[in-house]
This record gives structure tokens, C-alpha cells and sequence, in this order.
């Protein structure tokens, strides 16, 4: 127990935040399934708190396990590191965290704290900015003699920029929401769409490019060139938003900004996911044969949420709800990211196997809800309600997976991802 408080192992801050990141996933999860359930009708104040499960899954859930999470927990062991480089810092962060998830409990409970809602933003807000930096300072001080900048893995990058985009980004939207006061969640919501999408995004894309890499048995395809389009795809969304602060209530009517800035963000993102199809196509056929795998189904399912929200969002950048295709792929592919990590790491991360044939179904579930949930049906209907029954379906499956996989005898197999897992999280103890 005394392990667990101290929280001074980077193994151990990585469990425990995806532990509390699954807990406000299926919160979040199931506020969203109540919202599409037509039979329910709710009085007006538990609507208005079901409605704020964007934040919450964004705060408490996605950002946390793709940064603090797969982050704490396999940024230290790709460059060689014994542990980051503040780990007191990395535990601090944790129970911020933990936290304000308990304040954003009590302010759904009691809808009349108003504080409740601003204060726990303020402390996840805290808990990412240190997060990141001992991220970013691990990187670039612990990394094993010999390994330069230049040779880190893709993950590695992904979460280096996006702590860098952390650091400068969260700090100025506390201070936003500090002075905007009313409606802190939809606040919140509003002015973190260009960096919660690059935060999001960015170990997203990392994390999926180095299952890619290591089921192909060879390095991606344009590797420098992928490094190069997430540092632009950070920088052009930082500056988008800045665009969006500074604008906020102005009268201008022109959207040549905006275009442009969505443009930035959409290309590198496409180009990313090109590049991940050529490493497909030129793999040979037994390294493709770990697609069918689970982590490989979910990131096949990653890039295909990618390239439709992509281009989605490119016929109708002209339209006024531009970005909504956009928000659903960073919403979904998160998602898809996630459970891609879950599944290629599992058995790194408790040296035990995980039912392969549940994995499967799994994904089979959610694809087949989200691809009814957002097929233009209307939220409130009931093909919409199937579609988010579908999906809460594969959640309960994903548990399923992880108590069979914990409850499992057999040691996971030495280099189960084949000749390509050669990254330093497979090859060291």
C-alpha cells in the first residue's frame, strides 16, 4: 500500500493514471450514452451535468492515459531511463489529478458549486503542465549514452512535443477560464479544440506509428519527414488558437485564418497516416499477418477514423461546421489510439497474455457503434442509441479483457511482437 501512495516508480504513476482514466472514460461514457437515449427523460439539471462529459473524458481520461499514463510509463524504458527525471513531481501530478476528478464529482452532484466545476479544471490544468515538464525533462536529460535526439522513437517525439504544446498552451486557458468565469466546461471545451486536438493527437499518432513500424519490421517510411509534420502539426494548432483567443467576440467576418489554420492541421495529420500506409505496403506479407492482431486492428481503425475526419473536414472547410468532422476523428481516433497502446503494451506492462479472440470482438463492438453513432443519425433517435449500445457494449468486453488478462497463469512470450520489436521496452528488463 505504502508502494502505491508513494507513487515514486514511473511504472507505478503510469497504472495508476490509466487505472483513473478508466474510471472517468466509463463516467464520461456513460453521461454520453444517456445523452443519446431518447427513452430518458431527464430533469433539466442532470442534463446540463451529462453534458459535461466532453471535459471530463478530455481532462480526466484521454489526455492523462496517453501522457501520464503510456507516457510515466514507456517514455522512461524507449530512451533508457531508470526513471523520469522528477518523480516526486510525476506522483504530484497524480494526485492533483485524482483530485480534481473528486471535486468534478461533487460539482455533478450539487449542480448549485458553482466553484466546484472551476477549481478541478484549474487542478488537472496544474497536473498536465507537470506531467509534461518532468516528460520534457526527462527526455532530454535521462536518455542512455549514445542515444542523440535524433535516434528517439516516434513515441518519444510525440510526447516531447506535446508536453512542449502543454506547458505554454494550459497555463494561458487557466488563466482564460479564471476570467471568463460563467460555464467553465463549455469554456473549457471551446477554447481547448486546437490544442486539446494537438495533445490529443500527437502521442496518438506516436503511439500507432511505432505499433506500425515494429508489425512491419521496418522503420516508417519518411521517418525524419513524420517527425518534422508533428512538430508543424503543434505549432500551426498553438497559433490557430491563439487566433481563436485573440478573435473571441471580435466582429471580424474573415475566415481566411481559419481555413488556413484547419489546413495546417489537417495536411500534416494525412501525410502521417500516407506515410503509414507506404511502411503497410512495402512491409512483407508475414510482418502485415500482425495486423489482424488486435493492436494492429485498432490502429488500422485509427488511421481510417484519421483519413475520413480528415477529409471530411476538407470538403466542407468552406461550411461553417468545419470543424465538426474534425472534432469526431480526434474524439474517435483517441480512442482508437488508446486501445491500440492498451494491447500492444499489456504484455510488457504485466507480463501476462491477453485474450486475443476478446481483443478482436472488442473492436469488432466499437467500430460497428461509432461508425452508427456518427453516421448522420439524428443523437436523440434510436439508430443512434444502437449505435452507443454497441459501444458501451465493448466496453464492458474491454473489461472483460483485463480481468481475464490479470487473472491469466501464463508469462506473456519473450519478442511477441516478432523481428520488429526492437525498441529498448522489449529488449531490457
Amino acid at each position: 500500500m505504502a508502494r502505491w501512495l508513494r507513487l515514486t516508480d514511473h511504472r507505478d504513476v503510469g497504472t495508476a493514471t490509466i487505472l483513473l482514466a478508466v474510471v472517468a472514460g466509463l463516467m464520461g461514457g456513460v453521461m454520453s450514452l444517456i445523452l443519446r437515449l431518447p427513452a430518458l427523460d431527464l430533469a433539466p439539471s442532470w442534463r446540463q451535468a451529462a453534458l459535461q462529459h466532453g471535459p471530463i473524458v478530455m481532462f480526466f481520461s484521454a489526455i492523462p492515459a496517453l501522457t501520464g499514463g503510456f507516457g510515466n510509463w514507456f517514455v522512461p524504458l524507449l530512451i533508457g531511463a531508470r526513471n523520469t527525471a522528477l518523480p516526486r513531481v510525476a506522483a504530484v501530478s497524480f494526485w492533483l489529478s485524482v483530485l480534481g476528478f473528486l471535486l468534478t464529482l461533487a460539482g455533478l452532484l450539487d449542480p448549485r458549486s458553482v466553484l466546484l466545476l472551476p477549481a478541478a479544471l484549474h487542478l488537472a490544468g496544474t497536473a498536465m503542465v507537470l506531467c509534461s515538464a518532468n516528460l520534457v525533462a526527462t527526455v532530454f536529460n535521462m536518455r542512455r549514452p549514445g542515444m542523440t535526439i535524433g535516434a528517439m522513437p516516434v513515441f518519444v517525439w510525440s510526447q516531447l512535443l506535446a508536453g512542449c504544446l502543454t506547458i505554454v498552451a494550459i497555463p494561458m486557458l487557466v488563466a482564460a477560464l479564471t476570467l471568463a468565469g460563467a460555464a467553465p466546461a463549455q469554456q473549457a471545451a471551446r477554447f481547448l479544440f486546437y490544442p486539446g486536438f494537438c495533445i490529443m493527437i500527437l502521442p496518438g499518432l506516436g503511439m500507432v506509428g511505432q505499433i506500425v513500424s515494429t508489425f512491419c519490421a521496418r522503420p516508417l517510411v519518411g521517418g525524419r519527414s513524420i517527425v518534422v509534420a508533428m512538430a508543424v502539426l503543434a505549432t500551426t494548432g498553438f497559433l490557430a488558437w491563439a487566433h481563436q483567443l485573440l478573435d473571441e467576440g471580435a466582429a471580424s467576418d474573415d475566415s481566411l485564418f481559419g481555413v488556413v489554420s484547419m489546413l495546417a492541421v489537417i495536411v500534416p495529420t494525412l501525410f502521417i497516416a500516407t506515410s503509414w500506409c507506404v511502411t503497410l505496403a512495402r512491409a512483407p506479407s508475414p510482418a502485415r499477418a500482425l495486423l489482424a492482431r488486435t493492436p494492429g486492428l485498432f490502429s488500422l481503425g485509427f488511421v481510417a477514423v484519421l483519413v475520413v475526419g480528415g477529409l471530411a473536414s476538407l470538403i466542407r472547410l468552406a461550411n461553417d461546421p468545419a470543424t465538426a468532422p474534425l472534432h469526431d476523428a480526434v474524439s474517435l481516433g483517441a480512442v482508437f489510439a488508446l486501445f491500440a497502446g492498451f494491447y500492444y503494451w499489456i504484455g510488457r506492462m504485466t507480463g501476462k497474455p491477453y485474450p486475443e479472440l476478446l481483443g478482436r470482438l472488442q473492436f469488432g463492438l466499437l467500430l460497428l457503434g461509432v461508425a452508427i453513432m456518427f453516421s448522420g443519425a439524428p443523437s436523440g433517435g434510436s439508430i443512434a442509441a444502437a449505435g452507443a449500445a454497441l459501444a458501451s457494449l465493448s466496453i464492458l468486453v474491454f473489461a472483460l479483457v483485463v480481468a481475464v488478462t490479470l487473472s491469466r497463469r501464463a508469462r506473456v512470450a519473450s519478442h511477441q511482437w516478432g523481428p520488429g520489436a526492437v525498441t529498448l521496452e522489449w529488449t531490457i528488463a
